[in-house]
């Protein structure tokens, strides 16, 4: 390389009025002076006469040496470059001003130098960098003030040096960089302010180098990054502004660098991640904020990094992850909000990290994980709050890390874990609160522990386990139901303690204070209960849910003298429960008797109160022969006692005492049960 020390300069004064011969002599000048250094610094082409108002540098061919227009004024003539070849040094137009004019340098060859336009202002003109061809050395397009026009730089090759647009300012025009090739230099466009109509990276292709788009400013238009390939370095769009238009990376494809959205912003437009190929670095969107667009990451592949979307916001546009797949790293979506509309990870696949979800809200919209595979890594759930739509956890294979559900929160839709499978994992349900929707097990394959204790399951409508398997044990504790909960069909291989749950029977009003099962299937969820019980021993509950079952088949199973006779063994026993209830009958019914027979005296002295006590306690306990004797005894002593109504009084007496020593009898049976 020839040293630029050594070579001779074209001085302003001379460059212009060579320029001014015209293309074909200054291209022959060229060919008889390949070595020279060409100096339009500081001109003013505004003054120079040209036709059509046009300042024409097409297909001119400069010397190997710089070519400086440094501070040059071109006024508001159009200016082209079109195919000029600028030889093999540095091109230097920093400070440049171009006026409203176009200003074209489509197709041409920059050499291996670099070429700088910092600080360059362009007009309100087309800017067109189109198919041209930069060579090896840096590009700077920093601070450079572009105007209102369009702006191309499609098809052009940036070469192997670092392509710099940091804190350049684009204005209203759209600013195109489609299937725009970047070498192995980093790409920076940092605190860029692209202010467009739109922005098209579409089909670029990046090198190896870093690509950082760190505190850009895209404020109207749409963003496309659809079908971008980024190389091997990182890429950052770190505090980027997306503006308000729709922003798509759609099909792109990620090297393995680092990728951040750390702190970008999204506008209201819809965010499309779909079908994206990230690799094997990490992908961090921690605290991004999306507006009330959609968001899809739909079919996108994860590589092995971690991704992080903790603290970042939703909007309220539909979210989907469907069809995902996430990589072996740890992924978090901590403290992020999903906004009020609906949250899709269906089908989606996450890898052996761990996957977080501590702390993030969801609203109101459904939010689905149907058939989505977890892998060994912990899942976690802990204190997430889940607004007023359904839960769905349908078909999805937990893996085999233990999963965590502590201190979450469910609105008032259902919740469906029907037909999940989890491993030799644990799953933990402690103080969660349930809402008013269906709360549904079905079928669930659990070879761990579960355990749903000391939660609010009060506002549940439904709990339902039905067909579930449970291959380990299943805790249930401090739970206090307002419905039955369904355990037919269940399979359980270890004791289920029901000790501190209480199950509460809904009931309709049939007339006046009688009522009736709302749900007639509650009264096999009810056998099913009490079979549990049984099975364990546990005598009292098994009572407590056959009472209820009774309940249940009152005026359903029951007809009505059935019914009533049911009605009557709950009110003086509890169905066997009780031993103060038929106690309590039993005293009530010896001092009626008692004041029934004094009426059956014709003529009543104060000592036949003794004798009618006497007659009444004896009748209490008919079985007795001494209560036999003290009968016949005391008939004998009343003086003007009606004999035949006394005799039929005695028989009732009897028949109504012989019932209630007999659930007496049944109650201190069932208490002291062994």
């Amino acid at each position: 390389m020839v040293d630029k020390k050594t070579i001779d300069k074209l001085e302003p004064e001379k460059a212009i009025e060579l320029f001014l011969q015209g293309k074909e002599h200054w291209n022959k000048w060229v060919k008889d002076n390949p070595e020279f250094h060409i100096d339009f610094s500081d001109i003013d082409f505004s003054n120079i006469h040209s036709e059509q108002n046009e300042l024409s540098f097409e297909e001119f061919k400069f010397p190997f040496g710089f070519v400086s227009f440094k501070n040059a004024n071109f006024g508001n003539k159009k200016v082209s470059f079109n195919g000029v070849n600028f030889g093999g040094g540095d091109v230097l137009f920093s400070d440049a001003k171009f006026g409203d004019g176009d200003v074209l340098f489509s197709n041409s060859n920059f050499g291996v130098g670099k070429v700088s336009f910092h600080k360059a202002t362009f007009g309100a003109g087309k800017v067109s960098f189109a198919h041209s061809n930069f060579g090896g050395g840096k590009v700077s397009f920093v601070n450079v003030n572009f105007g209102q026009g369009d702006i191309y730089f499609s098809c052009a090759d940036f070469g192997e040096g670092n392509v710099l647009f940091n804190g350049a300012k684009f204005g209203q025009g759209s600013v195109f960089f489609k299937e725009t090739k970047f070498g192995n230099g980093d790409a920076l466009f940092n605190d860029v302010d692209f202010n467009s109509g739109a922005l098209s990276f579409n089909k670029t292709i990046f090198g190896e180098g870093d690509v950082s788009f760190s505190k850009a400013s895209i404020t109207n238009g749409k963003t496309f990054f659809t079908n971008v390939s980024f190389g091997e370095g990182n890429v950052s769009f770190d505090r980027t502004n997306f503006g308000c238009g729709d922003t798509k990376f759609s099909q792109s494809i990620f090297g393995n660098g680092n990728l951040s959205f750390e702190q970008a912003t999204f506008g209201n437009g819809a965010v499309l991640f779909d079908n994206i190929k990230f690799g094997n670095g990490n992908v961090l969107l921690n605290n991004t904020c999306f507006g009330n667009g959609n968001k899809s990451f739909e079919k996108s592949i994860f590589g092995q990094g971690n991704v992080s979307f903790s603290k970042a916001i939703f909007g309220n546009g539909k979210i989907s992850f469907s069809s995902c797949n996430f990589g072996e790293g740890d992924v978090s979506f901590g403290n992020a909000n999903f906004g009020n509309d609906s949250t899709i990870f269906n089908h989606t696949k996450f890898g052996n990290g761990a996957i977080n979800f501590v702390d993030s809200i969801f609203g109101n919209g459904d939010v689905s994980f149907t058939r989505a595979i977890f892998g060994k890594g912990e899942v976690a759930f802990t204190k997430t709050r889940i607004g007023q739509g359904n839960v769905s956890f349908k078909g999805t294979d937990f893996g085999d890390g233990n999963l965590y559900f502590q201190g979450v929160s469910f609105g008032n839709g259902n919740t469906s874990f029907l037909g999940a499978k989890v491993g030799d994992s644990d799953i933990n349900f402690t103080r969660v609160i349930f809402g008013q929707g269906d709360v549904s097990f079905n079928r669930i394959d659990i070879k761990g522990r579960l355990d749903i204790n000391y939660s609010d399951v009060s506002k549940c409508t439904s709990f339902i386990f039905k067909g579930a398997t449970f291959g380990n044990y299943l805790s249930l504790e401090n739970l206090k139901f307002q419905c039955v909960p369904d355990f037919t069909g269940t399979k359980l291989t270890n004791q289920l303690d029901l000790q501190s749950v209480e199950v509460t029977l809904k009931r309709k009003q049939k007339w006046w204070t009688v009522k009736e099962a709302e749900n007639k299937v509650d009264i096999q969820r009810l056998r099913r209960l009490k079979e549990i019980a049984e099975n364990n021993k546990h005598h009292e509950k098994s009572l407590e849910f056959h009472a209820l079952e009774m309940k249940a088949k009152r005026w359903n199973d029951f007809n009505a003298l059935q019914s009533f006779l049911d009605i009557l063994y709950s009110i003086t026993s509890n169905y066997g429960i009780s031993i103060l209830r038929p106690l309590v009958a039993l005293f009530t019914t010896f001092v009626c008797f008692s004041y029934i027979y004094s009426k059956l005296i014709n003529v009543f002295i104060s000592s036949d109160v003794y004798k009618v006590t006497f007659l009444s306690l004896a009748n209490s306990v008919p079985f007795l022969n001494l209560s036999r004797d003290a009968r016949s005894h005391t008939m004998q002593s009343i003086i003007g006692m009606n004999l035949d109504a006394a005799y039929f009084t005695m028989g009732v007496q009897s028949l109504f005492s012989i019932i209630f020593i007999f659930l007496i009898g049944l109650g201190l049976r069932n208490r002291f049960r062994i």
